[in-house]
């Protein structure tokens, strides 16, 4: 694959500049869609030429914290329908389950994978192009989800983690340990988002790419977050988000976008860079 994608930038932390107030996110997107759209508008407008389902929160475990674990469906299928008013490309978003499995909980993993296999199976449905596996920060997440879609369908799988710099999950498994699993299950492709910005981000691109041929992913956030006047700001510039694209590139990676803190402009400099 040589073609360049550009993926969409940031949700949350672009609802929350325009009245999220933190609560369940896919009840308040339902509750505002009209902002959510045009968000949406905005990434279209500014180059990208995919865009996510907001499903991250729309698995039964997440959707429990707001008593609306019976509505994986109705969620699910209205997220897709936002999404696909833009005429672009849809990535069925698959998030965590928020929950532990093995010795760090109750939880086993043929309850995760159930999990991502219900919602995975209204997405299908719907009729996303792909799937996108995302901020997967344990390796019980991240394989059961992959699992999960491969066994609903053929459509393409990427998968993509959340790791410190040094390139270990929250659960601290490495990412080779994680990609060579997910190889095998066979994956489209596999990348990194959140977490880190561009910069602490591309040596563990460069890892990555030394040890695979898929293609690769990367959606950094806008720089390393910090507190100023109390609210969390994140300093990446779109000039300087933009300018690591080459380089992320020249690694392997064919699908480009944002994550926290990125907003429709850090989007439109990294099209014109590509």
């Amino acid at each position: 694959m040589d073609r360049i994608r550009i993926l969409d930038g940031a949700t949350g932390t672009e609802l929350i500049k325009r009245g999220y107030d933190g609560s369940n996110q896919a009840e308040w997107i339902l509750s505002h869609p009209d902002v959510f759209e045009q968000l949406q508008a905005a990434y279209v407008e500014a180059g990208s030429e995919i865009l996510y389902t907001p499903t991250f929160v729309c698995s039964r475990s997440q959707l429990m914290h707001c008593h609306a674990e019976d509505k994986v469906e109705e969620y699910n299928r209205k997220m897709f329908s936002l999404a696909k008013k833009h005429g672009t490309t849809v990535f069925g978003d698959l998030g965590p389950t928020g929950l532990l499995s093995g010795k760090l909980g109750k939880t086993t993993e043929a309850e995760i994978y159930d999990i991502y296999r219900q919602q995975a199976s209204v997405l299908e449905d719907c009729g996303v192009d792909a799937f996108i596996i995302e901020t997967m920060t344990t390796r019980e997440d991240a394989i059961n989800a992959v699992r999960a879609v491969k066994d609903i369908c053929d459509k393409p799988v990427i998968l993509s983690l959340s790791c410190d710099k040094y390139g270990r999950l929250m659960s601290r498994t490495g990412i080779l340990d994680i990609l060579k699993e997910a190889e095998d299950l066979g994956i489209h492709a596999f990348g990194l988002n959140c977490s880190t910005g561009p910069e602490e981000m591309l040596p563990q691109i460069k890892k990555i790419h030394e040890n695979t041929d898929l293609p690769l992913l990367a959606k950094p956030n806008a720089g390393l977050p910090v507190i100023r006047g109390g609210k969390t700001v994140y300093d990446c510039s779109p000039e300087k988000f933009a300018s690591y694209a080459k380089e992320f590139i020249e690694n392997g990676v064919r699908y480009l976008g944002g994550c926290c803190g990125t907003t429709p402009e850090h989007i439109r400099k990294l099209a014109q860079s590509v």
